[in-house]
C-alpha cells in the first residue's frame, strides 16, 4: 500500500511540472499571439484539473473505494464530454497539441466507460447505464460527421472564393516618359522619399476582367514603401505605375485582393538606354526604366530574397 501513495505523490507532483514544460517549451518554439497565449494558460488550468481528476481517480482505485471511484470516474467523463463536445465545435484549426489531447480524451473516456460501466453491481442499472453511454458516443460521432463535413465545406468555399479574388494581370511596357493629361489612373510612392534615385520605372498595369485588387507596398534599395494615388485597379482597369530608384535588383511588389490576401511578385526591369529608338534619358536626368517581366514569389521567397540582399550589402559596406 506504501508503494500506491507514493506513486500517488510522485504522480500529483509531476503533473504541474510536466504542465509547466510543456507550456515553456510551446512559447519558447512558437510565436504566440496575446489570444494563443490565453488559450494556453486555459488549457493549462483545465489539463491540470483533469490530470489531478485522474490522479485521485487512481487512489480511489488503489483504495477499493467504490463511491469515490464512481464520483471522479464521472467528473473525469465530463470533463472528457466537454472537451470532445467543443474541439467538434470549435471552427478553429487544431494544433498537433490539440489534436493529441482531443485523442487521449477520446480514449480515456471510452476506456472509463467501460470500467465505470463494468462496476455497476446492479444488472438492470448496468443495461439501462450501457445504452445511455451507447447512445452519447453515438451522438458524439455522429456530430463528429457533421462538424467535419461544416469544417470541409466551409474549406471548400474559402478556397474557391481565394481563387476567385486571386489578382491575375499583365503590364504593358512604357517606352518613352510618361505624359499623363491627367484622366489616367497612376500610383506612385511618395516623391518625397524618392527624390534620391538616380534611375526611374514607368509601366502600365492591366487588370483581368476576374476581381479588383490593391497595390499595397513596394521594395526596392533595401525599403519598403507605401503606395499612393490610385492604386486600387477595377476589373479590366489599367493603372500607370511609377518610382525611383537605384539598384535593379530585388525590387518587389505587394498586391492584395479583396479578401486581405496579399500576393508577391519580382518585378525585374529593363533599361531604356539598352533598347534601339528609346531615349534613356528622363527631364529630370534619371535613367529611364520599364518592366520587362513580373514574376510572382511565395512570401518565403520574398523573406529570402530581402535577408540575402540585405546580407550582400552589410557585406559590402564591410
Amino acid at each position: 500500500m506504501m508503494g500506491f501513495w507514493v506513486s500517488f505523490a510522485i504522480i500529483a507532483s509531476l503533473i504541474p511540472i510536466g504542465l509547466f514544460s510543456v507550456r515553456f517549451w510551446l512559447e519558447k518554439h512558437s510565436q504566440l499571439t496575446e489570444i494563443q497565449k490565453k488559450n494556453a494558460n486555459a488549457n493549462f488550468i483545465k489539463y491540470f484539473l483533469f490530470y489531478e481528476l485522474c490522479d485521485l481517480f487512481y487512489m480511489a482505485w488503489f483504495l477499493n473505494n467504490l463511491a469515490c471511484i464512481l464520483v471522479f470516474g464521472c467528473l473525469i467523463m465530463v470533463v472528457v464530454l466537454v472537451n470532445v463536445c467543443s474541439s467538434f465545435t470549435s471552427v478553429n484549426s487544431k494544433t498537433p497539441f490539440q489534436k493529441y489531447s482531443l485523442l487521449q480524451d477520446f480514449l480515456i473516456g471510452v476506456a472509463l466507460s467501460v470500467y465505470l460501466i463494468y462496476l455497476i453491481p446492479d444488472k438492470e442499472l448496468q443495461t439501462i447505464v450501457i445504452a445511455i453511454a451507447a447512445a452519447i458516443y453515438g451522438g458524439l460521432i455522429t456530430l463528429a460527421g457533421v462538424a467535419w463535413t461544416i469544417k470541409k465545406s466551409d474549406k471548400d468555399r474559402l478556397e474557391d472564393e481565394i481563387k476567385r479574388e486571386k489578382p491575375c494581370f499583365s503590364f504593358n511596357p512604357q517606352f518613352k516618359e510618361a505624359q499623363l493629361s491627367g484622366s489616367e489612373k497612376a500610383c506612385f510612392p511618395p516623391i518625397e522619399s524618392e527624390r534620391k534615385y538616380k534611375c526611374e520605372v514607368f509601366v502600365q498595369l492591366e487588370n483581368s476582367d476576374k476581381a479588383p485588387f490593391i497595390l499595397k507596398r513596394l521594395f526596392h534599395d533595401g525599403n519598403w514603401v507605401d503606395l499612393e494615388g490610385n492604386f486600387t485597379i477595377l476589373p479590366s482597369g489599367k493603372c500607370y505605375l511609377s518610382f525611383y530608384f537605384d539598384s535593379p535588383l530585388d525590387i518587389f511588389l505587394t498586391v492584395e485582393d479583396t479578401l486581405g490576401n496579399e500576393y508577391y511578385y519580382n518585378l525585374k526591369v529593363v533599361s531604356l538606354g539598352s533598347l534601339p529608338n528609346c531615349s534613356g534619358t528622363s527631364t529630370s536626368n534619371r535613367a529611364l526604366h520599364t518592366l520587362r517581366e513580373i514574376k510572382e514569389i511565395s512570401k518565403e521567397e520574398l523573406l529570402k530574397s530581402i535577408k540575402e540582399s540585405k546580407q550582400q550589402e552589410e557585406k559590402s559596406d564591410g
